[in-house]
């Protein structure tokens, strides 16, 4: 027996009653060689994978739980244990035979979803490295979910292994972590950069963290050092990836600016690939760069993304950093859309904006920027200008998270942020410009945006962001609680609750609360 497993099973059967239930729950059932497992707890995903381990089955960490994702998914030949309840597959062809002892549902910027398979000895091995990182910790918990593998290595696995205390809960608000930390002594919390950059809006802890992770995707040196004074500890950060697992660390808060990689990790910089004791000799997306006669190193790029523009083939990749040479881009992303179109979702430099006098001058004068570098044919034909890009929960930015920023209804306002907090609950920023047909009317010199259209474009982002095909029926608890009058950016919050197949909306901003409201699904 492992030692992963040896620790788990001391964990259900002593530590947690939750863990010993669902332990006991899927013994029963698991009549497949891969079985889909998904709990937002991770005391129950705790015992649910102990008794797959057990039963020889391959548990498939999921992350997508929607409905149309689950029916997928059971049609492969696979059961699935999604919080309590156990799905079992209808499908003919039932898998029998699996490559592997565990593994992850992942997706590269394209979004398709595929699955990376892992040995234990893999994961532990990793693990074992890992475990230099959490001396003096007694507790930890997280923002990110422990169904992938960067929350199951750091919020699971790690400490597992070393029998500290977990918190089974994952905290979604700032205030949820710093009301944790003030009850806490020496707690880890495992994070990632959007979540990261949140938290100045909240009031900070009394406590320090004991540590602070950061992965999923690249986090700003002025985020780091925020995050870092807010948490009163420095952030670590890890570069990696599902099928190569962690390469390096680095503390841009601590002054380390180049990524130094995990004990046991090799880099080959002329093919650009990497090998560890976890992951056998893979070529990264990623382009690294030596910084020193050493193996540290810097990002610079990703492997050119090549598409078909008119007949020409455009790198996105030398797009985007040719336009982040212009000094009101701070990030960008250019993604293909119908027709070998392209569309550009630029996060702008606020304090040089100032001087442009409209989103349109602003556009006119990127577009004639892009003639030093592209044909006319094959500049961007659509740009949306953000606050920041949009990303999953694990942080990163995808194409068909940017398609759905594409909006062409003027009833709805495009969002000008979009944050998945979990794999249920979505933040939208959203500003309510003048322009809106809502204002029309509503009321003759002092217009106010109607109730019905707050309820009515929150069903929009719903059935375009959830991909929500059943009818919304009931509304229940509405508070129309603030007017929102024109030029007012606000966020709008949906949290799905499956089990009550109903959406929460909340509207907000840093100051007001401007309505809330249930709406309650066909089920």
């Amino acid at each position: 027996m492992s030692r992963f497993v040896s620790q788990l099973k001391k964990f259900v059967l002593q530590r947690s009653d939750l863990a010993l239930q669902s332990y006991q729950a899927i013994q029963a059932h698991a009549t497949t060689a891969e079985v889909g497992l998904y709990c937002q707890r991770l005391d129950e995903c705790c015992g649910v994978l102990l008794g797959l381990l057990e039963s020889g089955a391959t548990p498939i960490l999921l992350n997508q739980v929607s409905e149309s994702a689950l029916e997928q998914f059971l049609a492969g030949g696979r059961d699935a244990y999604v919080d309590g309840v156990f799905h079992e597959s209808k499908s003919a062809d039932r898998i029998i035979e699996s490559p592997g002892e565990l593994a992850f549902l992942t997706s590269g910027s394209s979004g398709e979803a595929k699955l990376v398979f892992k040995t234990l000895a893999q994961l532990e091995s990793e693990s074992l490295v890992l475990e230099e990182f959490y001396q003096g910790v007694k507790c930890v918990g997280g923002t990110v979910s422990h169904q992938h593998i960067y929350g199951f290595l750091f919020r699971l696995m790690v400490p597992i292994n070393l029998a500290l205390e977990l918190v089974p809960e994952t905290w979604v608000y700032p205030s949820d972590l710093a009301q944790a930390l003030n009850e806490s002594d020496d707690l880890a919390v495992i994070s990632s950069p959007s979540q990261l950059a949140r938290l100045a809006s909240t009031m900070a802890p009394k406590r320090a963290a004991a540590l602070v992770v950061s992965s999923g995707g690249p986090l700003s040196c002025n985020d780091a050092v925020a995050a870092a004074n807010w948490l009163q500890t420095p952030i670590l950060e890890l570069y990696g990836s599902t099928e190569t697992g962690g390469i390096a660390t680095r503390s841009q808060s601590a002054g380390q600016l180049s990524w130094q990689p995990l004990a046991g990790v090799a880099i080959d910089f002329v093919s650009n690939e990497v090998s560890s004791p976890w992951c056998q000799a893979r070529q990264l997306d990623d382009t690294l760069t030596a910084t020193g006669s050493g193996q540290a190193f810097e990002l610079t790029g990703r492997v050119d993304r090549i598409v078909k523009v008119n007949e020409k083939r455009i790198s996105l990749t030398a797009i985007e950093q040719a336009l982040q040479g212009h000094e009101v881009v701070k990030s960008i992303r250019v993604v293909p859309y119908s027709h070998s179109r392209l569309a550009a979702f630029v996060v702008v430099d606020e304090s040089i904006l100032a001087r442009n006098a409209s989103w349109q001058a602003l556009k006119a004068e990127l577009r004639l920027f892009c003639t030093s570098f592209l044909e006319p044919s094959t500049i961007p034909r659509k740009w949306r200008f953000l606050r920041s890009l949009p990303t999953t929960e694990r942080s990163k930015v995808t194409d068909p998270l940017c398609h759905k920023l594409l909006t062409t209804d003027k009833r709805i306002p495009s969002p000008i942020s979009a944050d998945w907090l979990s794999a249920h609950e979505l933040a939208l920023g959203v500003a309510i410009v003048p322009k809106l047909p809502w204002f029309q009317g509503h009321f003759p010199g002092q217009p106010v945006l109607p109730g019905v259209a707050m309820i009515w474009m929150a069903e929009q982002y719903i059935r375009g962001w959830f991909d929500e095909e059943r009818t919304i029926r009931t509304l229940s608890t509405v508070k129309f609680q603030s007017v929102i009058a024109p030029e007012t950016e606000v966020q709008i919050r949906l949290k799905y609750v499956a089990e009550k197949a109903q959406y929460h909306l909340k509207i907000l901003n840093d100051e007001t609360v401007f309505a809330q409201a249930k709406l309650l699904v066909e089920d």
